[in-house]
């Protein structure tokens, strides 16, 4: 049943492509909860947007597009840039953390200064948004990025119900070429909740920023159940290896190395790869060399709902990530539901997802010939596979299915709105 509430998501791009896929399974179960949402594309590309997202939303779930007067982003970016020189509350706010930002030279300062520059044009859209003046408001931005410190600068002004989720680029310092994301602890204290999507995350915040256990708390993110439409065999097949993996070519995926591994394995693996990018030339020079018995198909970009039917349609014996460095990843979440083992590295908040009875977790630097132990043992005791498959399973209807978390979210979110309400 729908509260008499509005939500007001920020997000990057979403409705619009690319990226935040994941979002719209958490955006069906919202819609069914508040009475009105309205989405607010936040980066600036998104701007003057007059094309269609082309994305089937619930009736009760509107876009608001940001508008502005100058429609080239090139110099729209510019007037914003020299704007904040003057603009109080981009001085009041620079002047709270730039003793971090010091700590990286100029261009730590102007990532600082930026920062603030992009979260006041933000703010200052955000605050006009027709429904935002109804009682009953909650405000979320999705990412603990400009839009989240956006969201704190009108906090100040408005007595606003404000939280954010926060996941991994926007969370973890040392996976940025600068390890420095501006104003973390500032937008944290002055929003009403952060929501880390691990466990991994909440205790990095709380390392780094000591005395905040109350504002932020973990809330999970899930996937919807996949059916699969294939039988499993009765009897162990000796067919070759089926893997599965899904990522961004790119060096932090590490994609290369599970062609390393399956070089070097002793038995026959067909690989499927999803996702593109500029490794893949790299990836594709190792899939040359493997041997007669196994094969590599790069498969290129796929859209969610293709990932799932790939996830539905094929019986996959393992699933693998070797990132070196995650939030907690959706992919897995997927690939569990579909009753798929998994082997990935011990990062980010993934050994809250994967350990021995589900899976393979491995350390952060590992060797590939780690996996091609793997591939030798599960291709001669099948058996293994099979004991994997049900815990995987119930690993993620117990902890990862999008109903129960985003639900319970939504829940959250609502009491939020009533204290709001209430006057508290």
């Amino acid at each position: 049943m729908k509260q008499d509430q509005t939500l007001i998501l920020l997000t990057s791009r979403f409705p619009y492509s690319p990226g935040e896929e994941f979002i719209y399974n958490e955006l069906l179960i919202l819609s069914q909860k508040f009475q009105n949402i309205i989405l607010v594309p936040t980066n600036q590309e998104c701007w003057n947007r007059v094309k269609a997202h082309n994305r089937e939303l619930p009736d009760n779930v509107k876009v608001h597009t940001i508008k502005s007067k100058e429609k080239n982003p090139k110099l729209r970016k510019i007037k914003s840039i020299l704007s904040g020189v003057t603009n109080p509350t981009v001085k009041s706010w620079y002047k709270r953390d730039v003793h971090n930002a010091k700590k990286f030279g100029l261009k730590g300062k102007f990532k600082l200064y930026k920062w603030l520059v992009d979260a006041y044009q933000i703010r200052k859209k955000v605050e006009g948004i027709e429904g935002s003046e109804r009682e009953k408001v909650v405000y979320y931005s999705y990412w603990l990025t400009p839009a989240a410190a956006a969201l704190a600068m009108l906090k100040e002004d408005k007595p606003i119900k404000a939280v954010s989720r926060v996941h991994g680029g926007d969370l973890y310092w040392e996976r940025h070429p600068m390890p420095y994301l501006p104003v973390q602890y500032q937008v944290i204290q002055s929003l009403d909740k952060i929501h880390s999507i691990s466990e991994n995350g909440k205790q990095y915040l709380l390392n780094n920023f000591p005395g905040l256990d109350e504002k932020i708390e973990v809330s999970r993110l899930g996937t919807k159940g996949i059916e699969l439409s294939y039988r499993e065999p009765d009897i162990p097949s000796k067919d070759p290896l089926k893997i599965v993996s899904v990522s961004y070519m790119k060096n932090v995926k590490r994609v290369h190395l599970i062609a390393e591994a399956i070089k070097k394995a002793q038995v026959p693996v067909h690989w499927i790869h999803i996702g593109d990018g500029p490794e893949r030339e790299k990836v594709q020079n190792i899939i040359n060399q493997f041997p007669e018995t196994s094969k590599g198909e790069l498969l290129g970009s796929l859209d969610n709902e293709e990932v799932i039917e790939t996830l539905r349609s094929q019986r996959f014996d393992l699933f693998i990530n070797v990132s070196e460095s995650e939030g907690i990843p959706v992919t897995i979440m997927e690939a569990f539901s579909a009753r798929i083992p998994v082997v990935a590295t011990d990062v980010g908040g993934t050994s809250e997802l994967v350990n021995g009875s589900n899976g393979w977790l491995l350390d952060k630097d590992f060797e590939p010939g780690e996996i091609s132990n793997i591939l030798n043992e599960t291709f001669a005791e099948p058996e293994l596979i099979s004991q994997k498959r049900d815990q995987a399973y119930r690993t993620w209807r117990e902890q990862y299915s999008c109903e129960k978390n985003y639900s319970e979210f939504a829940e959250k979110l609502l009491s939020l709105g009533d204290l709001k309400h209430h006057g508290n």
